[in-house]
């Protein structure tokens, strides 16, 4: 990636129109020189997954890189070297609540400050380990795959009452 950011640092520096958006883990505002270089490199935004706001979430998926308390500073670090960030954020997830949920986004909005949200509902594709999962415990599944777009229910979540759920993702 230095390397990279490098190169194309002297290209704008030489007169070239670069600009970028990328994808980066949670812990990429760790590595050192990384977000300046990014940033001379013609990086203008991040997409960052920050899945969910609640650290048991984070657990039961598997994103034990996913530190919530360090969110708001991973943003402001960004910000610093002005770059936007766009988060994604699943709902549905295993600790989810409708009031859960609805903290949470307020918190993204108002604490943490990112830029930009997309919003998917909690989808276990095929081939995933939360469809692995849901198949073995037998969860029954939407046997129609084109609604595993992470823009419906494919399941029915139990924190959710019928129809609550997709509500809340329109929401």
């Amino acid at each position: 990636w230095e390397e990279l950011f490098d190169g194309l640092a002297l290209l704008r520096k030489r007169g070239m129109d670069i600009q970028f958006m990328m994808q980066v883990d949670t812990v990429a505002w760790r590595i050192p020189r990384f977000i300046e270089k990014a940033s001379a490199a013609g990086c203008y935004l991040v997409f960052i997954g920050v899945e969910s706001l609640n650290p048991e979430n984070s657990i039961a998926t598997g994103k034990r890189q996913n530190h919530v308390h360090e969110f708001a500073d991973m943003v402001t670090a960004w910000h610093k070297e002005k770059i936007l960030v766009h988060s994604g954020y699943i709902i549905g997830l295993p600790h989810d609540t409708p009031a859960s949920v609805r903290s949470d986004l307020d918190a993204l909005k108002n604490q943490i400050q990112v830029d930009e949200a997309s919003f998917f509902m909690l989808t276990p594709l095929p081939g995933s380990r939360d469809h692995k999962n849901m198949v073995e415990e037998g969860v029954p599944l939407d046997k129609d795959l084109n609604r595993y777009d992470s823009f419906h229910a494919t399941f029915s979540n139990p924190n959710f009452a019928p129809g609550e759920w997709y509500s809340l993702y329109l929401e």
